[in-house]
């Protein structure tokens, strides 16, 4: 009896374990911003994700830093900077 009722205890703590997991790093961002500058499409996932501005260029975000640009007028990779891929 205590051993089935210490796994129900522990199949819920899991669950709520992976809920809060995917909560805070799994979070999708898709967002429009519209200003003088032109409109900025975002989209992606809370530390990887795109910023593009007018549809001609983009900008590769990880972690909080944009780490690569792209114009899709002329390139259709992105260019990395300080040499990172």
């Amino acid at each position: 009896m205590w051993i089935i009722l210490l796994a129900i205890l522990i199949f819920i703590f899991m669950i709520i374990k992976k809920k809060r997991r995917n909560k805070t790093g799994n979070v999708r961002i898709k967002q429009t911003y519209k200003c003088k500058e032109g409109k900025f499409y975002i989209k992606g996932k809370k530390n990887n994700f795109t910023i593009s501005k007018n549809g001609t260029f983009e900008f590769l975000v990880k972690d909080g830093q944009i780490v690569a640009c792209k114009d899709n007028r002329k390139r259709a990779n992105f260019v990395y900077y300080g040499g990172e891929k």
